[in-house]
């Protein structure tokens, strides 16, 4: 998520959270911090496994695949697994979390000490970064190119209907202009390509004004694309360093007219 109001997604404690929300998985076993008694809910990964089978089902093929909100970048690990031969363009707002997503996933400069969240006043602590996290890199595709950019959506430097697939998954209720958001979604993405949308319609802390905010995933589509598939699925996160919040996200696949 990004844009959101009042919250620094370079913050070492929002960078903790992320970890947790994509990464859980690969510490072993979800780790019970001696100092702090705070546990790993792996339940969080699971949204983005659930995701690509999704994706996978009803996306034939795309060569070209943008994921714009990506965080630390799960989603495209996933992803590749099954479009083993595609370019993957991860973007997110937060240089911390793109550059965390790419040194896990490229095996360059992977940090000795990651940060996890803690339950005391810090609420952050850094554990040494678990084996399996060097183990991402080896289990990428050798064929598949993956470029991480940390800009706005806005600002991505690639041309109108480049790409085969677009994501934008848990963001738009986070952005200051949703409707806008999803409307360049769409102009990313070539004719007869897939805009993929996921919200779990948090309003909360969103800057987003009343008049441009929308409770069913449809409502938030240009005239331009068309569902093929809705679905929802459970999204689990941490909002706070004891609150975890578990959301039943709507989900739109659609074609580009």
């Amino acid at each position: 998520m990004s844009d959101t109001k009042n919250i620094n997604y370079e913050d070492t404690d929002r960078l903790a959270r992320y970890v947790e929300a994509s990464w859980g998985d690969h510490f072993s076993s979800p780790p019970k911090q001696r100092k702090t008694g705070l546990s790993f809910d792996v339940r969080t990964v699971g949204f983005y496994k659930e995701m690509a089978k999704l994706i996978g089902k009803t996306v034939p093929k795309a060569k070209r695949i943008a994921d714009i909100g990506a965080a630390t970048g799960r989603m495209t690990y996933e992803l590749q697994g099954i479009y083993s031969n595609a370019s993957f363009l991860v973007c997110d707002l937060s240089r911390r979390f793109v550059d965390f997503g790419a040194a896990i996933m490229t095996g360059e400069a992977i940090p000795k000490f990651v940060p996890i969240v803690a339950t005391n006043a810090q609420k952050f602590t850094y554990v040494e970064t678990p084996p399996k996290l060097f183990d991402v890199s080896k289990n990428m595709s050798k064929t598949a190119k993956i470029e991480f950019v940390a800009c706005k959506a806005e600002q991505i430097a690639y041309p109108d209907e480049y790409f085969d697939l677009t994501l934008c998954l848990n963001v738009v209720c986070r952005h200051p202009h949703p409707l806008e958001l999803v409307k360049h979604c769409a102009k990313l993405t070539a004719k007869d390509g897939y805009v993929c949308l996921a919200s779990p319609f948090d309003w909360e802390d969103s800057p987003a004004p009343e008049g441009e905010r929308f409770y069913t995933i449809k409502d938030c589509l240009s005239s331009n694309l068309k569902p093929v598939k809705l679905d929802s699925l459970e999204y689990v996160f941490r909002t706070s360093e004891n609150r975890l919040v578990q959301y039943r996200t709507e989900i739109v696949i659609a074609r580009k007219l």
